[in-house]
């Protein structure tokens, strides 16, 4: 199984209620939550469908970078479980499919 783990920057809303999240190699990634447990939910389901996106579009999926200090990685395994129905829709529907980063990326 692919795995990849995608650094993310979790950051405090201004109001100090809440999230919000922002995964550097994917920028059309932003999301965020009412709570730090909502948020990483939030997250989860970004990077799915900043990948799926990217996939349904023919665009490369880039390699995750290494975590930057404050940053954490989301890893993308448990995400492409649960997004694989909608990449088999658009591998079904004629969209290329691009490679995906090696596992040891």
């Amino acid at each position: 199984m692919f795995t990849a783990s995608y650094p993310a920057s979790f950051l405090p809303e201004e109001n100090g209620k809440g999230f919000h999240v922002r995964f550097p190699d994917l920028p059309e990634a932003l999301t965020g939550g009412d709570d730090l447990e909502d948020t990483i939910v939030q997250a989860a389901d970004c990077l799915a469908e900043a990948i799926a996106g990217r996939i349904a579009r023919g665009d490369d999926i880039p390699p995750p970078s290494k975590p930057k200090r404050g940053q954490h990685s989301s890893v993308f395994r448990s995400i492409l479980r649960r997004s694989w129905p909608y990449i088999s829709r658009c591998a079904n529907a004629g969209y290329p499919i691009p490679n995906l980063p090696s596992a040891s990326a």
